[in-house]
């Protein structure tokens, strides 16, 4: 099995498992303007020289989650801090979603057909990436998968047959990596904006110490929140807090469509929930930086969005939310991502409400591109 830039990835799988494999060469901008969408951020000088030629070297990131695995592969500027070129930016779509995690006599595995699946993707994924000659190789791990007991076995297999060092990376260097992405793209090392990701089972905001001289990215110089809260959490919780059967115990697979009186109840949980659990220092910050939401929840609550970057307000996601509840899955697309379409617009609705933000800014980037520039988990 070869791939090819615009035809569809053929993996033996069952079609419950794979739902679609859609191969796609895509360029990550890099934006050179002072301004964009009203956002301005000061450049000097030295941001915009060419280093030496030592500084450049290839490297390739590969990215295993249970929705969507990706292989980006790039020339960086190590000493600048930015991506001067990108090779290959390939992804698939894979169908597990929540059921790449089954329980065994009440342990968490990872089930024999997603392994055989998932190394199919691996093998490709390293074809890809031996193609250019990397000069460093690291790979991502869903924390999804990293809580099976069997995951030693599935991350044994990716170093060894993907040839790539998984990065165990924690709480913080999570949120770093989203940050080095949001900096690749301004090319400005540290911005002082907001960085918000929200991933399946987890989130993070976080933003530079004020009046740094040199921002480095030692630990003591950010503020940053990070919770379990996220995109797959939230739903979870709608759906055992509000649709949970009290004399059967049943609880459906999806809360769509997403009877009126629940999605007002699942607003008012996200927004208290914000309240109380982001940092008071991040909230103040909120009110005069600009907050800049990245990752794959914030891209695809408007998917038909154009741009790279672009203004979200709380008009539109009211709008969004009214407009699609009464949806059902099949309506909304019958994806993978069908149960947490409406449930993600309300999270984010929920948590701009208790930062008391008009508006956030959207960039279509992620911790992938981000971890490319975090030269600690290179060397």
């Amino acid at each position: 099995m070869q791939f090819n830039r615009h035809k569809f990835i053929r993996l033996k799988a069952p079609i419950s498992y794979l739902l679609a494999a859609l191969v796609m060469l895509t360029p990550l901008p890099q934006v050179s303007a002072v301004e964009i969408d009203g956002l301005k951020l000061p450049r000097f000088p030295w941001e915009e020289q060419r280093s030496l030629d030592y500084c450049y070297e290839t490297r390739a990131v590969m990215d295993i989650k249970p929705y969507v695995s990706q292989v980006i592969v790039a020339v960086v500027d190590a000493c600048l801090g930015v991506i001067d070129k990108v090779l290959e930016n390939r992804q698939v779509e894979v169908g597990y979603g929540d059921n790449i995690i089954a329980k065994s006599q009440d342990v968490e595995v990872i089930e024999k057909h997603i392994l055989e699946v998932g190394l199919k993707i691996i093998r490709q994924f390293r074809k890809i990436a031996d193609v250019h000659r990397p000069k460093a190789r690291v790979a991502l791990v869903s924390s999804a998968l990293k809580k099976a007991s069997n995951s030693p076995i599935f991350i044994n297999l990716l170093e060894k047959v993907g040839k790539m060092r998984v990065i165990d990376n924690d709480i913080l260097e999570t949120a770093q990596i989203g940050m080095s992405a949001v900096s690749s793209i301004f090319k400005r090392h540290n911005p002082d904006v907001i960085v918000w990701d929200i991933r399946a089972t987890s989130s993070s905001m976080i933003t530079p110490k004020e009046n740094l001289k040199i921002k480095t990215s030692e630990t003591q110089n950010y503020y940053y929140y990070f919770d379990n809260m996220a995109s797959v959490t939230f739903k979870n919780w709608i759906l055992n807090s509000l649709y949970k059967n009290p004399k059967t115990g049943n609880i459906p697979k999806s809360p769509n469509p997403m009877r009126k009186e629940f999605s007002k109840k699942a607003l008012v949980f996200a927004t208290e929930y914000a309240s109380q659990t982001v940092p008071k220092k991040i909230k103040e910050l909120a009110k005069s930086r600009p907050v800049i939401g990245i990752g794959g929840v914030h891209i695809y609550n408007f998917p038909d969005q154009n741009g790279f970057f672009y203004k979200l307000n709380k008009a539109e996601l009211q709008s969004e939310i009214y407009r699609l509840k009464e949806y059902s899955d099949r309506s909304l697309g019958h994806s993978q991502f069908a149960p947490m379409r409406v449930s993600n617009l309300i999270m984010v609705l929920g948590y701009m409400e208790a930062l008391e933000l008009e508006h956030i800014h959207v960039m279509k980037a992620n911790n992938l591109l981000g971890l490319f520039l975090l030269n600690s988990q290179w060397y």
